[in-house]
């Protein structure tokens, strides 16, 4: 965290915050933070607009006037991002419990849990 501040607060919303036609425009994150440097309440969100044939991420700063990040997805690139996320989830839980049937056949169930093995 910044010298100048600490966090107040986080969350997820998935809350949609403006859609218009074929437009929608989603609040993936929010996390409120006061400075002393500014002297008020910081706002970082990350928000998901769907449109038409793309996808574009923004990283917003309250205390900027443009967006800081942002990241235009083609619907292919999307599909390829979501598909590839979910591999990821999937080959991790197979590691998670590969590690922790190694661990199981070499201490047994009586010695400890996965939370035990740092895998």
């Amino acid at each position: 965290m910044p010298e100048c501040g600490h966090r107040k607060g986080a969350f997820m919303a998935g809350r949609i915050v403006q859609e218009q036609g074929y437009e929608r425009f989603v609040e993936l994150s929010a996390d409120y933070s006061s400075g002393s440097y500014y002297g008020g309440i910081q706002v970082d969100q990350t928000i998901v607009g769907f449109e038409q044939g793309h996808i574009t991420l923004f990283k917003l700063n309250s205390l900027d006037d443009r967006p800081t990040n942002v990241i235009t997805l083609s619907e292919q690139e999307m599909g390829a991002l979501v598909e590839a996320y979910q591999t990821y989830l999937a080959d991790m839980e197979g590691k998670r419990a590969a590690a922790e049937s190694a661990y199981q056949a070499r201490y047994g169930s009586g010695c400890g849990s996965s939370e035990d093995f740092p895998f």
